[in-house]
């Protein structure tokens, strides 16, 4: 029997996901009950909480989705970061709760950071826009910062999707504003160098990487 459990379990997420896939009434509810009492363990895996949230979401458990979603993301294996992180805070974000507000705020504002070339972080910034950044009360300096994290995050981005003459004239942009903290100055020229080395001209490059290192 205990041969045959990693199996079991493998079997009850596969069905449970495929009744979530089906989208038709009473699905969420039957996906819940295939993996009722199911744990993590051998042959599951971090993905049970995100079915069990999108299953209970489904079904109108809001307390049990919200808490799934943050095992989920709690998880050190967890794969899909971004993708439960917009979902908890839409759901966060559909009530009227205060707290929840905030914390979706938060979330949106993670993402708009982390992804910032996704829909998740384009859903992020209308939800900042329409009120979502009054909530999280966040000073000029810290949206100074996070504006700046953004900036980075989205040229590594167009960086791995090899869009290296935009990201070598905007980080070279982005390294020239006045004021800003060394590290990012230094980031900015690093991917700056990385995109003229990228395009294959090495001797162009060079001094590049040097005043950052410099810097």
């Amino acid at each position: 029997q205990s041969f045959m459990a990693p199996l079991d379990g493998s079997l009850r997420m596969l069905e449970a996901q495929a009744w979530l896939d089906a989208g038709s009434p009473g699905s969420p509810g039957r996906a819940l009950a295939a993996i009722e009492g199911l744990e993590l363990g051998e042959g599951v895996a971090a993905e049970l909480y995100l079915v069990r949230a999108d299953a209970a979401l489904r079904s109108d458990q809001l307390e049990v989705a919200v808490a799934a979603y943050k095992k989920y993301l709690d998880h050190p294996q967890a794969g899909r970061r971004a993708q439960a992180r917009a979902k908890l805070a839409r759901a966060l974000g559909s009530t009227q709760d205060g707290t929840a507000q905030r914390e979706a705020a938060s979330l949106w504002a993670r993402l708009v950071r982390d992804v910032p070339l996704s829909d998740y972080a384009k859903e992020g910034r209308k939800f900042l826009k329409d009120g979502g950044e009054a909530l999280l009360k966040r000073g000029a300096k810290e949206r100074r910062d996070a504006k700046r994290a953004e900036t980075v995050a989205a040229l590594k981005a167009r960086l791995k999707r090899r869009q290296y003459k935009g990201v070598e004239k905007d980080a070279k942009s982005a390294a020239a504003a006045r004021g800003l903290p060394v590290a990012i100055k230094c980031e900015l020229e690093y991917l700056e160098g990385s995109a003229i080395f990228k395009q294959r001209d090495r001797p162009r490059a060079r001094p590049v990487f040097e005043r950052a290192a410099k810097t």
